[in-house]
């Protein structure tokens, strides 16, 4: 995983043109087949790509904690609404973000 590092890593450590050139192309290739093609949310696409690692431990969170203060029969619409609209979208965007920053950072950077 040493190389398949967020655009975070890239913009922290002074490389904004990788970073913001990876962010970017992520939101283009997210949009254009989650959006366009899979009919989500462009909300929870923009969130995903925001939030990156940090969307994972949301999704942890609400499976571990938050779902348990949801009314019972809320729950099942609750669950539907969350992983339609925030779980897909943050799993597609930490894989897809991950390919493309490598991807940016290599011909950007040259050897990584």
């Amino acid at each position: 995983m040493k190389y398949f590092r967020s655009y975070w890593y890239y913009w922290h450590t002074g490389h904004p043109v990788v970073a913001l050139s990876s962010m970017v192309l992520s939101l283009v290739i997210l949009f254009s087949g989650m959006v366009l093609l899979a009919g989500f949310s462009l909300w929870g696409v923009l969130l995903a790509l925001v939030l990156d690692l940090l969307g994972l431990m949301a999704v942890l969170a609400y499976a571990l904690f938050l779902r348990t203060l949801v009314p019972d029969l809320m729950l099942e619409q609750a669950d539907f609404w969350i992983l339609n609209q925030f779980v897909l979208p943050v799993i597609a965007a930490f894989v897809v973000n991950r390919l493309v920053t490598y991807g940016v950072a290599r011909l950007l950077l040259g050897r990584i």
